[in-house]
């Protein structure tokens, strides 16, 4: 289905961008390895040890090794991205996800909240779950809040943010996982519109202005409900004939009740 997707110039520009390979030592263009914010050892391109080659704390590599191994990572990460998207995307949405795998992990990607509304094509959920995934070590941290951002810009095909301020201090390669809220804060952050990125403001308003209060509060329960896991769990008991049955006999019996109680009244 996405067989033919691989990275495009925007995406990888986009990777490249927050990666900043930058650590130069003695002699032009070479590459010393470093620990992120997270203590995690990484060098080039955000290339850590967890995958490819393999590298120890006092390695210098050159830009050609940089790139290589960038380049060796990207097929990776491209590979998983399309292995885990089961619907049509297109090129902008595999870039985002790529870019998103590739810092907090394709096991991050798998377990997601991102890619269920990917995998049922609610395109604009989706681009709101990016904002989410900006914690490391416990804290909100600028650079993962503007990547977040530029993926979900690009993930809605509005293209590649051009990164032009540089970080305070290197890309986290360990991004923490949300936590799953409360039905209240999913609530009320459902309510004001809020993506931690201020992304989809205006489609928010919009739909609370066209159906109401009422609507909102149950996009909310739903919100809440996807957030849990309740809902995937709620949505797969229906299809259930069993089940289906049991609610129309609760149904039929609460029916019953109702009209003897009325005979007697």
């Amino acid at each position: 289905m996405n067989d033919a997707l691989t990275l495009s110039p925007a995406g990888l520009k986009l990777v490249q961008s927050f990666e900043g390979c930058e650590k130069a030592v003695k002699g032009p263009r070479r590459f010393k390895a470093y620990l992120d914010p997270v203590g995690i050892l990484t060098i080039g391109w955000g290339h850590t040890n967890a995958t490819g080659r393999k590298f120890a704390a006092g390695s210098v590599w050159t830009q050609a090794e940089c790139d290589a191994a960038l380049r060796e990572d990207m097929a990776k990460f491209e590979s998983g991205v399309r292995s885990l998207v089961k619907v049509e995307i297109e090129q902008c949405q595999f870039d985002a996800l790529v870019s998103f795998a590739y810092n907090c992990g394709i096991g991050n990607l798998k377990s997601s909240t991102l890619l269920r509304k990917v995998n049922r094509r609610d395109f604009s959920g989706a681009a709101r779950e990016f904002g989410k995934w900006n914690k490391a070590g416990g804290r909100v941290l600028k650079g993962l809040t503007r990547r977040r951002a530029a993926e979900a810009t690009l993930f809605q095909g509005a293209g590649c943010i051009e990164v032009k301020a540089r970080e305070e201090e290197p890309m986290p390669q360990a991004v923490d996982a949300p936590t799953s809220p409360g039905i209240v804060e999913t609530a009320v952050n459902s309510k004001i519109g809020r993506t931690g990125l201020g992304l989809g403001l205006g489609d928010a308003a919009q739909t609370i202005d066209a159906v109401g209060d009422a609507a909102e509060k149950a996009q909310s329960a739903k919100d809440a409900a996807e957030s849990l896991g309740i809902w995937d769990i709620a949505t797969h008991a229906l299809q259930s004939p069993r089940v289906l049955l049991g609610i129309a006999a609760l149904i039929a019996i609460g029916f019953l009740i109702w009209w003897r109680h009325r005979d007697h009244s």
